[in-house]
């Protein structure tokens, strides 16, 4: 059994500097005020035992949620804790480090254990010597060794399932539930359970498999007979057959129409017909697409077109020729024919020519009239009637000569403009109509040079000249007939050779139908002998053998947990009185009549199960105070480790804070039960209440080594002075 002797600590959260305790003595106390560094010299030997599993949310701790190992005030982090233990007079020594090499960019965590015979290992081999040591996990640990000040009370108040599982190990049973929970992760039943349902999923997708590929044999055969394929004829022999008919029939007909054709093999057995429907496939369309019918075909087709498009350039032509005259006759009928009109234009050009220079002899007479008026306006009365000319007077002169500007001249000037708007309007129509001649003579230019260029075009396709007395249009009818007549010729010539083709391909088609009657038949023999391979007769041996293995592993099952029941019942009787009465010499509460921890097997996984009652199975819990609980989970936490007696592998518990809301009283009660404690186990504890230490100054009557914490700072970390 493994005791703490020496505790060496530097660099780990509130330590700065480097701290040695002395832990060889029955009891060890961690006392001062909060923030001190007391729960850091705790946390510090379990991790120097555990390393990182002591911290995150999986501890079930709130504090180790984000858990920082180095202190956070020095430049480089560089932890230590050293841990000494001893058994039997043999020395163990554990370091562990935590430090920050020049090249890495996060910590590197490194363990070193020393062996009694003076060997030192690191790393892996570390690890796994250190394992052998301690024989118990970090739950064994936090379980049955530390009990931290947040989970003191849990033994009693967390749910049954932790509770049952905190108590196994209290009473060194880990290994039993170990393995109790092993089987129930591997859950062997309902892996046989899937395996049978996968295997019986598996052979109804062969039964499905084989109906499926019957149904489309069937189909396959249905369909080859359809082809002409008799079913006695639904043979590798007759698909072989038929394709050395194709290439006879390929070859003569390749060689009917002059073309060279590529040689082939027929195939030897039903494995290369797949490959033989492609290439006689590809070699039918190059022979569709190389007839040498085809190409001239396709040229005629291509002659047809353009004679037709000649005819209808010739009809275009014409019809817009005939447009054209009938537009002129028209014209012709409305002005009396191109030379009359341009005649009345001179005619019309002269008349209004005397019209302008009489308009021109009026306007200029008008004019003087006019001056004439306005210069008898402006003169004195007595010089109205004075002629401005020859000075002569006449009487009422300016009356005289406003009616004449009004009356004579006006109107002859009036006529005269009608008479020029009159021949004006008749000379815009006539100059209209002139254009319109012109139009037509043009539009009939451009449609005879059309009709040139036309002519040429004819030429080059019919191969001659063209006389006067040809008929272009007739010509090129005469040659789109005869075209026709070829076209008629080719396509029945063309039609037979791509009949003679498809009767090919009618044949490659029957091939093919039996490709696939023999390939489904060959699959379903396939199918049908997956239950007699071999494979099949060793997945089931296997399923038989697994079947086999799940009852070994129940009757395992039910030998672990009756062994882990028994051993669990003895060691409760061992227990159950120091258990009683711990609680009774902590709380010294007369409403308990006794404290009953009762054992049961949980029928379904066979771990135990433990209520924790008075005399007259109540629940204890809501007739205790916070304090009775803390009393009653730390009796029940003492009582167990104490019956664990010299077989548990440490010999040492650690309590944090463990008087937490006790009074006065419960806690000299307390000291008196740890004093107990030290004559099988070693105790540390830390604690912050000066009260409750007092009390085990004087309850503790073995040896006793007290560390008091003062003056915590950031740089220089906690003041411990030994005691």
């Amino acid at each position: 059994m493994l005791t703490a002797t020496r505790l060496t600590v530097r660099g780990f959260r509130g330590f700065s500097g480097e701290e040695t305790f002395e832990l060889s003595s029955p009891a060890t106390i961690l006392s001062g005020e909060n923030h001190c560094g007391k729960s850091s010299t705790l946390n510090a030997l379990e991790w120097c035992l555990f390393g990182d599993q002591c911290k995150g949310k999986d501890t079930n701790i709130r504090e180790r949620v984000g858990w920082i190992i180095p202190n956070l005030y020095l430049d480089c982090p560089d932890v230590l804790v050293e841990l000494r233990l001893t058994d039997s007079d043999e020395e163990y020594v554990v370091r562990r480090r935590l430090h920050q090499p020049t090249k890495k960019r996060s910590p590197v965590e490194e363990l070193e254990v020393e062996c009694p015979d003076g060997q030192s290992v690191k790393g892996a081999s570390a690890v796994k010597r250190l394992e052998q040591w301690l024989r118990s996990s970090f739950r064994d640990f936090s379980t049955t060794v530390y009990q931290h000040q947040e989970s003191i009370r849990g033994i009693v108040t967390q749910e049954p399932r932790e509770r049952n599982d905190a108590i196994d190990r209290l009473l060194g049973l880990s290994d039993y539930r170990n393995l109790l929970s092993g089987i129930a992760n591997a859950d062997p039943k309902g892996r046989h359970k899937d395996i049978g349902k996968k295997f019986d999923v598996f052979e109804d997708r062969v039964k499905t498999l084989v109906t499926l590929v019957q149904q489309q044999l069937t189909e396959c055969r249905s369909e080859a007979e359809d082809a002409g394929v008799p079913r006695t004829r639904h043979t590798e022999k007759t698909a072989i057959e038929i394709a050395g008919r194709m290439i006879e029939d390929l070859e003569q007909f390749a060689a009917d129409i002059g073309l060279k054709s590529t040689p082939r093999d027929a195939p030897n057995r039903g494995q290369e017909l797949a490959s033989f429907e492609k290439t006689v496939r590809e070699q039918i369309k190059r022979l569709r697409a190389s007839l040498p019918d085809q190409k001239e075909q396709n040229d005629l087709y291509l002659r047809q077109t353009t004679l037709t498009d000649r005819i209808t350039d010739y009809e275009n032509i014409k019809e817009e020729q005939d447009g054209i005259g009938k537009e002129v006759r028209e014209l012709d009928t409305e002005q009396g024919g191109k030379k009359r009109v341009c005649n009345r234009l001179e005619e019309i050009d002269g008349k209004l020519k005397d019209f302008k220079r009489k308009q021109k002899e009026v306007s200029g007479r008008q004019q003087v009239l006019v001056e004439a008026v306005t210069y008898l306006e402006e003169c004195e009365p007595e010089q109205a009637n004075r002629c401005p000319v020859c000075e002569s007077e006449t009487e009422d002169l300016l009356s005289t000569v406003r009616r004449k500007l009004e009356k004579t001249l006006q109107g002859k000037l009036d006529k005269i403009q009608e008479a020029i708007s009159t021949l004006n309007a008749e000379r815009n129509v006539l100059d209209k109509a002139v254009r319109d001649y012109e139009n037509f003579d043009k539009r009939l230019a451009r449609l005879l040079n059309a009709n040139h260029d036309l002519a040429h075009k004819v030429v080059g396709l019919l191969g001659r000249e063209l006389t006067q007395e040809d008929d272009p249009v007739a010509l090129l009818k005469t040659e789109k007939a005869l075209v026709a007549r070829r076209l008629k010729k080719l396509q029945e010539l063309i039609g037979a050779r791509q009949k003679r083709l498809s009767e090919i391909e009618g044949e490659l088609d029957k091939a093919r139908h039996i490709r696939e009657v023999l390939q489904q038949a060959e699959k379903q023999k396939i199918i049908e002998k997956i239950k007699e391979s071999q494979e099949y007769r060793e997945l089931n041996d296997a399923r038989n053998q697994l079947a086999q293995f799940v009852g070994n592993v129940e009757a395992i099952k039910q030998a672990v947990s009756g062994a882990s029941h028994e051993e669990a019942g003895q060691k409760l009787m061992e227990a159950r009185s120091a258990i009683d009465k711990y609680f009774r010499e902590i709380t010294r509460n007369p409403a308990v009549k006794e404290i009953m921890l009762e054992l049961k097997e949980d029928t379904r996984s066979g771990r135990n199960v433990y209520n924790i009652t008075d005399g007259d199975a109540q629940d204890l819990t809501p007739i205790l105070s916070q304090g009775d609980l803390n009393a009653l989970a730390l009796a029940i936490f003492l009582g167990l480790a104490a019956a664990g007696g010299p077989t548990a592998p440490l010999g040492f518990v650690m309590l944090d804070d463990p008087s937490q809301s006790m009074g006065t009283e419960h806690k000299g009660n307390l000291a008196g039960v740890l004093d107990q404690v030290c004559k099988t186990k070693q105790v540390l504890l830390a604690t912050m209440d000066s009260e409750f230490c007092d009390c085990l100054k004087k309850g503790l009557t073995r040896a006793k080594t007290e560390y008091v914490f003062e003056c915590w700072t950031p740089s220089a970390g906690p003041s411990i002075l030994r005691k």
